[in-house]
């Protein structure tokens, strides 16, 4: 048997042995997660493992992994290689829907905009963490001026373990700081990275707050009902699944839209234009 054949052989067993090893680990971890997030996030997670392109990615994954053991050079992905992206959601909410979707809702901007960008977010996300490094939300905060509002609420996802006591962390800031310490603090975490508890207390410190005393809110478990809140609304009025969640709403005629992702700023600013068009 050549090289080639003994590469390929143990790419294959490889290739196995990551799948069982994931099998294995989410076996391990379900009962977790559930706790973590409760049964509407863990459902979440089924959706996302059960979904065909989610098996398809993995698949490329590995091969595109054995092509490397087997010293061969993986085919980059061209541009029609990308997913195509989902169409819009659109909507139409009463303006006793927005009036309850804003209630208890911090506001970065001002409260009679015309338009109001809800991120629905987890802060242990990558890409939610991308689209916050990219300034497409304070490149477009500055650009409509008071015509738009930002609101950030919680989606942390069952498989960041960080996400949410960080979300909790957030709340227990706003409630002793408001809400400009609120966007201090996201922000703060977002530029720092994964919220260990280290990282939490840091950004705590950074927007001048006392670490020992949020901490002790966030064991309280007092604004879990909170974040579990926000992403039930999340799903069930705009079908959020993954985050970062985006739903631009016209405050005036209620029309809405959903930009899932850290998509392009373009895509965003499209979005408001369209909406403003209404």
């Amino acid at each position: 048997m050549d090289k080639h054949s003994h590469q390929s052989i143990y790419a294959a067993i490889a290739a196995s042995t990551i799948v069982s090893l994931l099998g294995t680990y989410f076996m391990v971890q379900l009962p977790k997660i559930e706790e973590m997030g409760g049964r509407a996030n863990y459902k979440i997670y089924q959706d996302m493992i059960s979904n065909p392109k989610y098996a398809e990615n993995l698949k490329n994954s590995l091969e595109s992994n054995a092509k490397v053991m087997n010293g061969e050079q993986p085919t980059a992905p061209s541009n029609n290689d990308q997913p195509a992206a989902e169409p819009k959601a659109t909507g139409s909410l009463s303006q006793d829907d927005i009036a309850g979707i804003l209630k208890n809702t911090y506001l970065k901007g001002d409260k009679d905009a015309s338009i109001i960008w809800i991120e629905y977010s987890d802060l242990e996300c990558p890409f939610c963490k991308r689209l916050h490094d990219s300034g497409a939300i304070k490149n477009l905060e500055a650009k409509y001026g008071d015509k738009m509002a930002f609101a950030f609420k919680h989606y942390p996802l069952p498989f960041h373990p960080t996400a949410m006591p960080a979300a909790q962390a957030a709340e227990c800031v706003a409630e002793t700081g408001g809400g400009s310490k609120y966007f201090a603090f996201i922000e703060s975490i977002f530029a720092k990275g994964t919220p260990s508890q280290d990282v939490i207390n840091a950004a705590v410190k950074e927007v001048g707050l006392n670490a020992d005393t949020v901490k002790k809110c966030v064991d309280s478990g007092k604004f879990k009902s909170r974040v579990d809140a926000h992403m039930s609304e999340g799903s069930s009025k705009f079908g959020v699944n993954g985050t970062p969640g985006n739903v631009l709403i016209n405050t005036k005629t209620g029309k809405y839209e959903v930009v899932s992702g850290a998509q392009p700023e373009a895509n965003f600013d499209a979005a408001i234009v369209r909406l403003m068009a209404e």
